[in-house]
């Protein structure tokens, strides 16, 4: 009798140590697997980022451009200027890098404390790094790597800087973080001031980045022109410009302002630059388009075919996205029945147009 309860006694041990067992061999062999990083197959747009009073949340247009997805930050921490990485790991986590500000106080009491870069965790919201710096993006990010936690960004005085969240040379580094940004260097000459950087992928060239530009004026650094569409060119480590040109045409748009580039492929297979425009005095953008080449070998490694043409007007000043199809979405504004903000996602190539709301 004594034998049997014995075993009813052991069995359930011997059982719980193979479970765990087994669950320790697991994890050490899924682990690393899990937390391979790898290129997302279509990657979500930052949109919209809503900093109001108890609001803080990033928007993002997701893969298949017809809804918007929100990524919940901490009380009292928002997140602006804000892009996502280009890839995501075995749980599919990925990373958000952008301007981060920290407040505390209720209502007209409410204060900023802190602010800085930071780097989130997409779509959970917890926060990795937050880095005290006074170089602050003046837009989205770009990844360095494909799949690493390097980023350059467009200040927001016009500047092109880089930034490190893991892995840093800089001596004064005690946890692998910059300390704070470093301005890149520029092989040819600096054509004015930088904003709305983004980096293309799937072109076969190189350290391509493309970025609206404002030429200076006068040769005294303290005024610019209308802004422009051009490439750069940046080394493997995205330490310096090497090359510089502008994209779009002078012939057509000497008058206008040109923003958010953004590269894509029609349904036909065929790249496509997607931007957008204003003239003078003129509130509203137009969303144009127009076909490029690409030569990864020259010291031009991109260009336009022909005249851009015009697809939309009306539009929110934020770039286009592309999805898989050659579909090419972009934000309307509206109000809501509250009188909030609204933005209608609309597209070329779209049936019908899908309304998403904000969160004013």
């Amino acid at each position: 009798m004594g034998s049997w309860i014995s075993k009813l006694i052991r069995w359930p041990i011997y059982g719980t140590f193979l479970l765990v067992g087994l669950s320790v061999a697991m994890g050490r062999w899924m682990g690393p697997e899990l937390e391979r990083r790898r290129l997302r197959g279509s990657s979500p747009s930052s949109l919209v980022c809503d900093s109001g009073e108890g609001r803080q949340e990033v928007l993002f247009l997701d893969g298949d451009l017809r809804c918007l997805t929100s990524m919940r930050m901490p009380e009292g921490e928002t997140l602006e200027a804000a892009g996502l990485s280009p890839w995501e790991d075995g749980w599919g986590h990925a990373e958000v890098a952008g301007l981060w500000l920290s407040s505390s106080g209720e209502g007209n009491d409410r204060v900023r404390v802190a602010f800085g870069l930071a780097r989130v965790r997409y779509p959970d919201g917890e926060i990795l790094n937050r880095v005290p710096t006074e170089t602050l993006p003046g837009g989205p990010p770009c990844w360095v790597d494909a799949t690493g936690d390097e980023i350059v960004f467009a200040s927001g005085v016009g500047q092109l800087c880089r930034f490190a969240f893991t892995g840093s040379t800089d001596p004064r580094s005690s946890d692998g973080c910059d300390v704070e940004p470093t301005v890149l260097m520029w092989d040819v000459e600096v054509p004015g001031a930088i904003s709305d950087l983004t980096r293309p992928v799937g072109t076969g060239c190189e350290g391509l980045y493309l970025a609206s530009v404002r030429r200076e004026q006068g040769g005294r650094g303290t005024e610019f022109g209308q802004s422009e569409i051009w490439w750069l060119r940046m080394d493997a480590k995205a330490t310096r410009v090497v090359g510089a040109g502008r994209l779009t045409r002078t012939t057509e748009s000497e008058e206008l302002c040109e923003r958010y580039p953004v590269l894509g492929r029609d349904r036909s297979g065929s790249p496509q630059l997607a931007y957008l425009s204003k003239g003078r005095g003129v509130s509203d953008w137009s969303l144009r388009l127009t076909e490029v080449v690409f030569s990864p070998a020259s010291s031009r490694p991109i260009e336009v075919k022909g005249l851009s043409r015009e697809v939309a007007t009306g539009c929110v000043g934020s770039p286009a996205a592309f999805g898989g199809d050659g579909r090419v979405t972009y934000l309307m504004p509206t109000k809501s029945d509250e009188g909030g903000p609204e933005y209608r996602v609309a597209g070329v190539g779209l049936e019908e147009a899908v309304e998403v709301a904000s969160r004013p």
